[in-house]
């Protein structure tokens, strides 16, 4: 990286929860195992005391038909283990379901540098880059 900033305060969360939430695509997005112009989304919200909070997106599918990790289940293991663990303070005795833990670790991060009154890009020291959205492939 190119400097990350000081380091960050360590945030207790007070309040995490996970928001469900569909959003209707631009275009219809069409693979191999389907069509899909809604995708469901899995966003996790960290809150502290002070009124501090951080969001965390899961990328998990709608069905399990590209990786084994899907919405529904996604949904089940952070409401289960991974959001009672972190509010514990302790790592989650999970295997696997990397994209659920994923929303739960960016969700704390982000609280933790919404309590430092930073944003990742600065905090990682990426002051004046040029920012782009992403890429597409195949046919528009």
């Amino acid at each position: 990286m190119p400097g990350a900033g000081p380091p960050l305060p360590e945030v207790r969360p007070a309040a995490l929860e996970v928001v469900r939430t569909a959003l209707p695509l631009a275009a219809a997005f069409t693979t191999a195992t389907g069509t899909e112009s809604v995708r469901e989304v899995l966003l996790v919200r960290a809150r502290d005391d002070e009124g501090h909070e951080g969001w965390g997106e899961c990328g998990a599918l709608s069905a399990p038909t590209y990786t084994g990790e899907w919405v529904d289940g996604a949904e089940a293991v952070l409401r289960r283990f991974l959001l009672p663990a972190a509010l514990a303070g302790r790592p989650a005795a999970v295997a696997g379901h990397p994209m659920a833990s994923a929303a739960v670790e960016a969700a704390l991060l982000d609280l933790r540098l919404a309590a430092a009154g930073r944003d990742l890009p600065s905090w990682l020291g990426l002051h004046g880059l040029r920012r782009f959205g992403g890429f597409r492939f195949g046919n528009p």
